[in-house]
């Protein structure tokens, strides 16, 4: 489905992200509203789950892949004749802290991001020569419904927010996104809370690994006490 913005100057199309041809058809469709050019791809879709390995069903795991890791690899695939054609072109690809260490309660996540840090490290390193800058933004929690609204959610927030997690509002992302456009860094943190994660991954990974067994645990707990209701 497309629609044009107000004077014709935006086009949207609605797909589904890991569908090749829906890809295909909506890039298709906006290298005609835009000469065969595109300036900037920011790869922003992502969903997640909460919950141990164990008892996350399988199908939601391979979701979770499916949109995070596969989505963002068609996206890219897709979308590199556009971008070889546009000088200074762009890719940002949306991580998370969680790609820097393992995170219990959401380990197929956390796996998820590490993949497009690491992607997003591995094609800012092979395209060096070329004109396609490859960066990505790292922010912490952020105050989105990426995890859904219902009980279990709004019990774990409250009590992350208790014991000092700070929630990002998607406002301060997006800023970091226009920020990472001009910037010549690949991995860029968004909020205090996760730049001060990343510099503990880096100088002090048993820490990091305590911090986040407190959070995977804190999570558990609240899961347990909603579940058992």
């Amino acid at each position: 489905m497309g629609s044009d913005f107000p004077g014709d100057r935006g086009f949207s199309q609605l797909f589904d992200v890991c569908d090749q041809n829906g890809w295909i058809d909506a890039i298709g469709a906006f290298a005609d509203k835009s000469g065969g050019k595109l300036d900037l791809l920011v790869n922003n879709a992502g969903v997640a789950a909460l919950g141990s390995f164990r008892d996350t069903p399988l199908e939601t795991s391979l979701r979770i892949i499916e949109v995070n890791v596969i989505g963002t690899i068609i996206s890219i695939n897709a979308c590199l004749r556009l971008l070889e054609a546009t000088p200074n072109a762009r890719i940002i690809n949306i991580s998370s802290i969680a790609a820097l260490s393992g995170w219990p309660q959401s380990s197929v996540y956390s796996a998820s991001k590490a993949a497009i840090y690491n992607l997003t490290e591995s094609l800012a390193t092979e395209w060096s020569t070329c004109d396609i800058a490859v960066s990505d933004i790292l922010p912490g929690f952020v105050d989105t419904k990426l995890l859904g609204e219902d009980d279990e959610v709004a019990a774990v927030r409250k009590a992350l927010s208790v014991i000092g997690v700070s929630w990002s509002q998607p406002e301060r992302v997006a800023r970091a996104v226009l920020r990472t456009t001009k910037s010549s860094r690949i991995h860029h943190t968004v909020g205090s809370q996760a730049r001060l994660y990343s510099i503990i991954v880096r100088l002090a990974p048993s820490l990091a690994r305590l911090i986040s067994r407190k959070i995977g645990k804190r999570v558990a707990r609240e899961l347990a006490k909603v579940r058992s209701r």
